[in-house]
């Protein structure tokens, strides 16, 4: 929990080192993205490990006149969390709007809002649940394919690689 809170300082800290690109609207198409992420559970007291699939919907997002882009995110997610005091495997199945922000070649950032299908072994009924989520996150692309991620969130917040395909 420490490495994402810092993370998370570093992310909040840290300035691109050029302003431009996000004053300047994407006229390209952009590419599918697989996601791998490992994180916290807010709920159960557990952990998450999962991936993600960002497919782009809108290339240069909702406002015209800066960087921008909306992609549908779609993943799958396995939990290990305590259900009152017994420890279970649950999966997830995401399906989120990502809108993304493009500040340097670097440097993004994000919000998403979707739902989350819940299956648990735990032997409550009903065996599945569905619920809201949203995040927050940050990316640093540190090669021309491969960036580092921070997502900040419900129904977890995770550190992972996403990889343009």
């Amino acid at each position: 929990m420490r490495l994402l809170a810092l993370s998370a300082l570093a992310f909040s800290l840290a300035t691109p080192a050029v302003a431009a690109p996000i004053e300047q609207p994407f006229s390209g198409r952009r590419p599918l993205t697989l996601g791998v992420h490992a994180g916290f559970a807010w709920y159960g007291n557990g952990v998450a490990f999962g991936a993600r699939l960002g497919v782009p919907l809108v290339h240069n997002g909702f406002v015209s006149t800066i960087n921008n882009s909306v992609y549908l995110s779609v993943g799958a997610d396995v939990y290990n969390a305590d259900y009152g005091g017994s420890r279970g495997f649950a999966v997830g199945v995401p399906v989120a709007l990502q809108w993304n922000f493009y500040f340097s070649e670097e440097w993004s950032a994000f919000v998403e809002a979707g739902f989350n299908l819940y299956f648990d072994d735990s032997g409550r009924d009903p065996y599945y649940y569905n619920w809201g989520i949203g995040a927050i996150g940050g990316r640093y692309k540190f090669s021309d394919t491969v960036a580092v991620q921070l997502r900040l969130g419900s129904p977890y917040s995770a550190l992972g690689i996403v990889i343009d395909l």
